[in-house]
């Protein structure tokens, strides 16, 4: 792990819940935060000077984690798009890209 003085990219992962498949239609709200928390840290990141970036983690961008070019990559993701029960194999994504990592 690099230290935190050589950091200068961080890289945000998050996922983008479009479709519940169980539970109730409010629950997407509590998912949609997860969008607000990111730009959120975004912002603070930035404000800090780190060049930041956001990235979501969908069906189509998850095996593109390994070639993104970051210090680290600050993890949101609660799954892989709006698929129900991922977050173990986005977790499996994230730590094979060999980038260290949050969350």
């Amino acid at each position: 792990m690099p230290s935190f003085s050589s950091i200068k990219h961080i890289t945000i992962l998050y996922n983008y819940v479009k479709e519940l498949y169980f539970g109730e239609k409010e629950d997407i709200l509590a998912e949609e935060d997860t969008v607000i928390t990111a730009k959120d840290i975004y912002k603070i990141l930035k404000d800090e000077g780190y060049q930041t970036d956001l990235f979501e983690v969908s069906e189509r961008t998850v095996g593109k984690i390994k070639n993104l070019k970051t210090d680290f990559l600050f993890n949101l993701c609660g799954g892989i798009g709006s698929i129900p029960d991922s977050e173990h194999e986005a977790a499996k994504f994230i730590a094979a890209s060999g980038i260290p990592y949050s969350g």
